[in-house]
Formats: structure tokens, sequence, C-alpha cells
């Protein structure tokens, strides 16, 4: 049994909110969450406190996935990752990582304006939405309120065609998977 003072503390947010940042198809500013993939509704909070940890107060600025909590948990506990579980161990990251993770986000019709999917792999933010045949590219190093579309002008780009043949793979997987 663990003794007192061995508690392990996750705190992590299922989505962001959005405030205003975009707007709402009649122009209005959208306040809410749900109906887009951009940074402020994907963003939460990912703490971990726990007395497993060599250093503490360590912020990893890579971007990681709720899907990493349960890695997270099992790696301050020792244990090892079963093979089918997703996600990674986040405190395995290092602070700049070259090569960082991919991250998927999806939302769907009809709790949102449109089915829509993302890839995020840092500094990049690829945006699908497949009823509007339409592509969105964000650099989120330049602007995290994602107030340029750069997808007409890096298209081409190999880590782009990369980003989006895995979001197209991605995609499809979902959408086949997904019940009626």
């Amino acid at each position: 049994l663990p003794k007192e003072g061995d508690t392990i503390i996750l705190v992590v947010g299922d989505h962001g909110e959005g405030l205003g940042e975009h707007l709402l198809p009649s122009g209005n500013p959208h306040i809410g969450h749900i109906h887009y993939l951009n940074w402020p509704y994907l963003e939460v909070p990912f703490l971990v406190q726990s007395p497993y940890l060599k250093s503490r107060g360590k912020r990893i600025a890579t971007p990681v996935s709720i899907v990493d909590v349960g890695p997270t948990i099992l790696g301050l506990l020792g244990w090892e990752q079963p093979g089918l579980m997703k996600g990674m161990n986040a405190l395995k990251l290092r602070k700049r990582r070259k090569d960082p993770p991919h991250i998927f986000g999806e939302t769907y019709a009809p709790q949102a304006f449109d089915t829509s999917f993302c890839l995020i792999k840092y500094p990049w933010q690829l945006i699908l939405t497949p009823k509007k045949s339409q592509f969105e590219l964000y650099d989120l190093s330049q602007s995290s309120l994602e107030s340029e579309d750069v997808y007409p002008d890096a298209m081409a780009k190999r880590e782009i065609v990369d980003m989006r043949n895995r979001l197209n793979k991605h995609t499809r997987a979902s959408l086949a998977n997904k019940l009626p």
C-alpha cells in the first residue's frame, strides 16, 4: 500500500476554450468549444505532481496530448506500457525535441458546425475540413491565435506533404470507424 505522501496528482483539461479569438459564420466572436480545432480550443493544462519525480518545477515545452495521461502514470509507477496503448510518457520528452510527436484532434458534426480533423507537429498545425475539401496550416511558433493561414505558400514543403498524408490517413480511419 502507498504511504502518506506517495500520492500522484495529475491535472488535465479535456478541451480548451475559445474566448473570441475566432469568429462564427455570422461574424460574431466565438466563445466556447467543440466547433473548431484551432489552438485555443485544444490547449489544456497537463500538470503532474509526484513524489517519484526526480526534478520539480520542470516545464516541458513539447506539446503533448491527453492520450499521454495513461502512459505518464504508468511511467511514474515504473510499469510497462501495454503494446496497444496509445500515447507516450510525457515526462520522457526533452525540453527541445528534434522530432516532436504527432498529435491528432477531431470534432464531428452535428455537435460542431463541420466534421474536422487536425494534426499538430509543432510548430505546424494542419486542419482538414473534408466537407469543404479545405486545408488550413498555421505556424504556432509565430502566432497561437492562428491569424494567418500559410497553407497556400507551404503546401509543397516535404514536411507539410508528410503531414497532409498522415492527416488524410487518420481522417479516413476515423470516418471508417465512426458509427452512423
